[in-house]
């Protein structure tokens, strides 16, 4: 039987906007793919960045609406099967 892997992980954005470069480093320096990525405190602009940060992934997002920070997304790889993906 194939086993089959599911690699998540937690970021603290601490504003995307602000800390979009460092992650996207952090990003391509892991050496294995994610599959689900759990962002926090992506602040009010961070849907502005979610796609560029994170080409071939589907999200979900829930922004602040009283501040600047806060907010989080469930960012997905999308797979041919749609398995993960939000659609």
């Amino acid at each position: 039987m194939k086993k089959h892997h599911l690699n998540i992980i937690h970021i603290n954005c601490r504003m995307l906007s602000k800390n979009k470069g460092k992650i996207w480093s952090f990003m391509k320096s892991l050496d294995t793919e994610i599959d689900i990525i759990l962002l926090t405190e992506i602040g009010r602009e961070g849907h502005r960045y979610i796609t560029s940060v994170f080409p071939n992934y589907d999200y979900e997002i829930n922004l602040p609406k009283n501040n600047s920070y806060g907010g989080v997304a469930i960012v997905a790889k999308i797979y041919h099967n749609n398995i993960l993906s939000f659609s």
